[in-house]
């Protein structure tokens, strides 16, 4: 992995952490997590979809709002924040490969 690729994956996940604490801290306190914008970028959106499949393992989606119609990227995982990684690995390889 080159170095521009690592440190586009360490901001994303230093992202992710952020988002995981936040949402930990709403959650504890009995809020309901609605999309949220992010300073200076697009609003992420998770989604727990539970598809008709027999495996857990893409019950979570993450997307950038307005994208999911464009098909854009879109993150999938067991849980919030697998699908919040996804996406983010494949927004940061898209920066790294513009």
């Amino acid at each position: 992995m080159d170095e521009e690729t690592e440190s586009a994956l360490m901001r994303a996940g230093a992202m992710i952490a952020t988002l995981q604490q936040e949402n930990a801290e709403l959650r504890a306190n009995g809020a309901v997590l609605k999309p949220r914008s992010l300073p200076g970028r697009a609003e992420v959106v998770t989604e727990y979809v539970r598809p008709p499949v027999p495996t857990t393992q893409w019950d979570w989606v993450a997307y950038i709002s307005g994208d999911e119609e464009a098909n854009g990227p879109t993150g999938r995982g067991a849980t919030e924040t697998e699908a919040l990684r996804d996406l983010c690995e494949q927004l940061a390889g898209a920066f790294v490969d513009a």
